[in-house]
């Protein structure tokens, strides 16, 4: 190949094949716009004839028209029934749940109380009146004195006594019983004479010995509580001795006048009572930085 041939164009190539596709599917193209051209003048051929605008003119004159004609009442829309949805009569008509609900609040009934019987009139017999009385009567009596013989021991004992219960009751026995307390011999000088009298200061008398005798105890096993050394003086026998002797009562009233006494100089200058003062001092009866008693 000379050098004149490569300069030239290279060939062209052969393109009839394309081409005529291409050809083929403009015709394709045509022929589907065409159809849908003739489509649309179908359907479009009834509606062909032009659409008169109303002039305003018009409009007017109808307007005007509605306004003379009769209103008509406009119906009220219908209202749809709403149906309630029937509940779930769950197993044997009972409703779902009804296990897991609370039960419901039962109203409280009042209740009218029933009607108390007023028994503080009720009427007792008249001997338990009298018995009732007479027991108060004692018990004022008894209460109304100051004494401190005066205890409840004493008290259910007169009670319990008919004799008794009859002196605390009667004036007369009451007299009576009051001087017996305050002076026994004019007791005995007024009322010695008469039986029921005698009776009633027999059964007092015997009664209040005893009775002072349980006090008597009972004051002097409070005294030894609280004093240590009142035990002793009360059950020691030997204390009991030496407090008995002359000198020794002798120097323990004069220790209880002055306040003091020097017991160095006593037991130097008086072997007997020195030994006596301590034994009481050993005791626990008497110190030397105290008094006795």
């Amino acid at each position: 190949m000379s050098d004149s041939d490569d300069d030239l164009p290279p060939p062209l190539e052969d393109m009839t094949e394309k081409v005529e596709k291409m050809s083929i599917r403009k015709q394709n193209y045509l022929n589907v716009v065409k159809d849908k051209e003739e489509s649309k003048s179908y359907c479009s051929s009834d509606f062909s004839q032009p659409t008169v605008i109303p002039s305003s003119e018009t409009v007017i004159q109808a307007s005007d028209e509605l306004k003379e004609a009769p209103t008509k009442k406009s119906s009220p829309p219908a209202v749809k029934k709403t149906t309630k949805k029937k509940k779930n009569a769950g197993f044997g008509g009972f409703a779902t749940g009804f296990l897991s609900n609370p039960p419901p609040k039962k109203k409280k009934k009042t209740k009218k109380e029933p009607e108390i019987e007023d028994i503080s009139h009720i009427k007792a017999s008249k001997e338990d009146s009298k018995e009732s009385l007479k027991f108060k009567e004692v018990q004022d009596n008894i209460k109304n004195s100051s004494e401190e013989w005066c205890t409840p021991d004493l008290l259910s004992k007169i009670i319990g006594n008919p004799t008794l219960r009859k002196a605390f009751t009667d004036p007369n026995y009451k007299q009576c019983i009051e001087m017996l307390q305050k002076d026994p011999k004019e007791a005995v000088k007024q009322y010695g004479s008469n039986p029921e009298f005698v009776n009633i200061m027999t059964e007092f008398s015997k009664m209040m010995g005893t009775h002072m005798e349980k006090v008597a105890d009972e004051q002097k096993k409070k005294a030894e509580e609280a004093d240590p050394a009142l035990a002793v003086i009360n059950n020691d026998e030997e204390v009991k001795q030496i407090l008995q002797d002359p000198k020794v009562d002798a120097f323990l009233r004069h220790l209880q006048t002055s306040g003091g006494a020097d017991l160095h100089y006593v037991m130097q200058n008086d072997h007997y009572l020195g030994e006596k003062l301590k034994t009481l001092i050993q005791k626990g009866v008497l110190n030397v930085q105290s008094t006795p008693f």
